[in-house]
Order: structure tokens, then sequence, then C-alpha cells
């Protein structure tokens, strides 16, 4: 599942790996930017009807996984559908590094969500037509970690003064696709903000 500010192709090694093992299913979106507003809006409440609506068109014995924000979406509708006793809850379900409770353990995105208000994110950050920009997302994730991303730069830049082009490749590979933002629905973006952090 996707839908934290990148496409879904940031995990192409994670599914190349588990291609070895069964069949895939990815969800991904249209870039909000790209969407006509006579399409509608796309909120939290949509993506876990979309969620519900993928699980029960594969099947009953799926097996779930989401990585970062989409594991609040992927919880909530399989918990939707055990709720209504669906036939097609799925097997089992893998959460990786989401915000599940973002009361524990608050991070410094957490932190900055509370210090602000809903007005403040949409003056603030919001495009026309309404989307949060991934720019601006990749802006933020890359100030999270941005010790980081300046070391494998100058890894990067070490490993092609050293002709070292496998490793040099493997870098260039990941900002590849880490570099490649979407943008995404004001709806929600907003209401992701308002009900899990």
């Amino acid at each position: 599942m996707a839908m934290a500010g990148h496409h879904a192709t940031l995990l192409r090694t994670t599914v190349q790996e588990l291609l070895l093992y069964t069949g895939i299913y990815i969800t991904d979106w249209t870039e909000a930017s790209y969407v006509p507003l006579e399409a509608g809006h796309f909120d939290m409440d949509d993506y876990i009807d979309y969620v519900m609506e993928c699980i029960n068109f594969i099947g009953p014995n799926v097996h779930t996984m989401a990585v970062c924000q989409p594991t609040v979406p992927l919880l909530a509708a399989i918990s939707l559908m055990s709720e209504s006793n669906s036939p097609n809850v799925p097997s089992s379900m893998i959460l990786m590094g989401g915000p599940i409770d973002a009361r524990k353990n608050p991070t410094a995105v957490n932190e900055f969500a509370q210090s602000k208000s809903l007005e403040w994110f949409c003056q603030m950050v919001m495009q026309v037509p309404p989307n949060y920009p991934g720019f601006l997302q990749l802006a933020v994730f890359m100030g999270l970690n941005l010790c980081r991303h300046i070391d494998s730069h100058l890894e990067l830049w070490q490993s092609l003064l050293n002709s070292d082009y496998k490793k040099a490749d493997h870098t260039i590979k990941f900002y590849y696709e880490y570099l490649a933002g979407m943008n995404m629905p004001a709806e929600f973006y907003l209401q992701t903000i308002d009900e899990v952090f």
C-alpha cells in the first residue's frame, strides 16, 4: 500500500524479494494534482473504503502489508471487515513503521503536527488544486534524517571517485525512487494530521 508522499515503487526491492514466495497486488494512487476536481475528493475514509474493496476483490486467505502511513488505513479497513464478519478478512496483517498510536513515543513529526492548527496547514502548505505537494513532504522526510542523507551523498561521491560504480549505482537507484515525491489530496493530508497525529 502506498500514499505517504512516495509512490509504491519505493518498495521495489521489498516487492522483488516477496515475489520469490508469493503473488503480489499493490495499491498506488494517482498524483492528486493530476485528478480533476470533478472527480471528487479523496480522504482517509475513501482510502479505507478502497483498501476494503481491494481486499474483497482479491478474496479470502490474503496476507496484507503496509509500510509507514498506510498502516493506519490498513488497520482500520481490516478492523471494519472483522467487525462486519466479512468472509474476506485477511489471514494476516504486517504493519511496518507506521503511526498506529502516535501518542506513544512521539516524534518530531507528531510534535510539529500538534503544534499547528489545521487552518495553519491549509494556509501554509496547500497548493491549488487542493493538494499537499510532494516536494514539501520530501523536504520533511529528508530533514528528519538530514545527516544520513548528506553522508549518503558524500559516500556516493566517494564511490564515483573510486570507480566503485556498483556501490554508486545502488545509491543512485535508491534516490531515483526516493526523490520522486507524490502530491497528496488536501483532504487526505489534513484528515491524517487531525485523526492520526
